[in-house]
């Protein structure tokens, strides 16, 4: 089991007595689990680890034998076999437009740097990086979370540990009245009427996910649950410490062993971390991931909740999350529907609904971030991509640019490439 993070390192921990540790350097971690053999459940907040004084651990040197050797090698090729692969041919499609508007983004100085990779029938056919970008850059998220958040709720559900439209006062005892009404589902929709609660940006940014959902329970709910589409974080955050409370484990740790952990995300973390990124040392005061990292999550959703042979969603969570969860709900008014079309059905869970059929199916949807994160999945084409800059500096901000509308324009430019390509090859 490993834990993840804000050091940007990884210890793995197995603690039989205080003389008895040991370490493995593998993933980026935050919270080390003891297995003390008096006290099997405690769990120790570890801040950052000055990971000089610990070198990772020397390997023996095995020999082997050229039918392990073999037996290896068959290994290797299946565990790789559901994963994105380079393109027989990556000049299939012209991206050069998609090129052009990244590169005058990051020219303007709008983005220090940038990163975009897309898969199409699992082919990577198209990934570029600008400014010094990586695909291992730790990059801002903001509200890129969110679709890693419900995921991560999803899973309880099914675990059946958590019921979609039980109220929110069968797990929080503390929620009454209208807002011990709303359910899981509407807090994951956006239609709880708990982001209507007003709570001091200094408070929000330094409590744990259990005081900030104390302080909604005694909040003044503004609208009734089912109500209001109002677009924000607090549902997530209650439905995150439901999360926390069914299945006894702190979220970090819960995050890691159902969603990053199984989908190989080393360097992501989640907004549900945010109250301790702030205060034990963290160097963004938001969740964060990689091109790498957030990749293998589409990976995952692109292939209805199946991970190289591993299964972390249902299918029918899968479902579940993109389906029109607004159910007729007013959708309010926000600059980003404009995107969504005329459609009412805007929002899943953690997920915008761009783009639907004629019978109401979700085509394109999308977990845009404030500053320019941009993840997708395009289901009319058979692709998916992420799109990672961070639009959070000076020249941006006095140039008043856009990043959370703007994004989106990378996914339109990918679909008129696919769309030229298919056209061009009949």
């Amino acid at each position: 089991m490993y834990i993840r993070g804000f050091d940007q390192q990884a210890i793995h921990v197995r603690w039989k007595r205080p003389s008895d540790i040991k370490l493995n350097w593998k993933y980026s971690i935050n919270f080390i689990k003891l297995f003390l053999d008096e006290q099997p459940d405690t769990f120790l907040y570890c801040p950052p680890v000055d990971v000089g004084r610990f070198p990772p651990p020397r390997r023996a040197r095995t020999k082997l034998s050229k039918r392990a050797t073999l037996i290896w090698m068959i290994i290797a090729a299946f565990s790789m076999a559901g994963a994105a692969r380079a393109s027989d041919n990556p000049d299939s499609y012209d991206f050069s437009a998609v090129t052009s508007l990244i590169q005058g983004w990051v020219d303007h100085g709008y983005y220090p740097g940038a990163a975009i990779r897309v898969v199409k029938d699992g082919n990577v056919v198209y990934e570029k990086f600008f400014g010094g970008y990586t695909s291992s850059t730790v990059v801002s998220l903001v509200s890129s979370t969110k679709w890693l958040e419900a995921s991560c709720v999803m899973t309880l559900v099914d675990d059946g540990k958590i019921d979609l439209d039980a109220p929110l006062s069968k797990y929080l005892p503390q929620f009454s009245g209208d807002a011990g009404r709303a359910t899981v589902r509407q807090c994951l929709s956006h239609t709880s009427g708990l982001n209507s609660i007003q709570i001091p940006e200094s408070d929000a940014q330094t409590i744990s996910i259990a005081d900030r959902a104390d302080e909604l329970a005694a909040g003044e709910l503004k609208e009734k649950p089912g109500t209001l589409f109002r677009y924000g974080g607090n549902g997530l955050g209650v439905a995150g410490r439901v999360a926390e409370v069914v299945s006894g484990k702190p979220w970090e740790l819960l995050f890691a062993d159902k969603i990053a952990g199984p989908c190989e995300m080393h360097w992501t973390t989640t907004g549900m971390n945010l109250w301790y990124v702030r205060c034990h040392g963290g160097a963004r005061w938001s969740a964060s991931s990689t091109l790498d990292d957030y990749s293998n999550f589409l990976e995952m959703i692109s292939n209805d909740g199946m991970f190289r042979g591993k299964r972390v969603l249902s299918a029918n969570s899968i479902r579940e999350m993109q389906a029109d969860q607004l159910r007729g709900t007013d959708r309010g008014s926000n600059d980003y529907f404009k995107l969504c079309g005329t459609h009412n059905g805007i929002y899943g869970f953690g997920e915008w609904r761009e783009q639907v059929d004629p019978q109401g199916n979700a085509t394109l949807l999308s977990s845009p971030g404030y500053y320019g994160y941009y993840p997708w999945l395009d289901k009319k084409h058979h692709a998916y991509g992420v799109f990672e800059g961070d639009g959070d500096n000076p020249v941006a901000g006095k140039a008043h640019f856009p990043a959370f509308f703007s994004s989106p324009q990378v996914a339109r430019l990918v679909a008129s490439a696919f769309e030229a390509g298919s056209k061009a090859s009949k």
